[in-house]
C-alpha cells in the first residue's frame, strides 16, 4: 500500500518502489510515480536502492520523480568516487524505494 499515514496538514506520508531498469541510460532517467498521491510531491525524504547503490534524486514533476544511480560504495573507499552508472548498465534486479510527502 502506497499511502503510509496522513499528516495534520492533509499531506500524504507514501512509498512506492520499482523495479530498476534493464537498460540504464543517462539521457532518460528512471523515474517513481507516487501512485497513493492525487496531485504533487512536496518533498522527497529519500531514495534508496538494494544493491548498496547511491540514489540521488534528479528533478519532480507532479507525481513523478526522476533519479540517478551512482556507482557501488565499495568504489568510493577505493578511492574512485561516486560516478553515475554507465549508458546500458542492467538494474533490473535492483529495487529502488523512496518516501515522499505531497498531496
Amino acid at each position: 500500500m502506497p499511502v503510509i499515514g496522513r499528516f495534520e496538514t492533509g499531506e500524504l506520508l507514501v512509498y512506492e518502489e520499482v523495479a530498476g531498469p534493464a537498460n540504464y541510460q543517462s539521457a532518460a532517467r528512471p523515474t517513481i510515480v507516487f501512485r497513493g498521491l492525487k496531485q504533487s510531491v512536496h518533498r522527497v525524504l529519500g531514495v534508496f536502492a538494494d544493491d548498496g547503490r547511491i540514489v540521488d534524486q534528479q528533478a519532480l514533476a507532479g507525481r513523478t520523480l526522476t533519479y540517478l544511480v551512482r556507482g557501488q560504495p565499495a568504489a568510493l573507499g577505493a578511492g574512485a568516487g561516486l560516478p553515475e552508472v554507465a549508458d546500458a548498465t542492467n538494474l533490473a534486479g535492483s529495487i529502488y524505494r523512496a518516501l515522499a510527502v505531497g498531496v
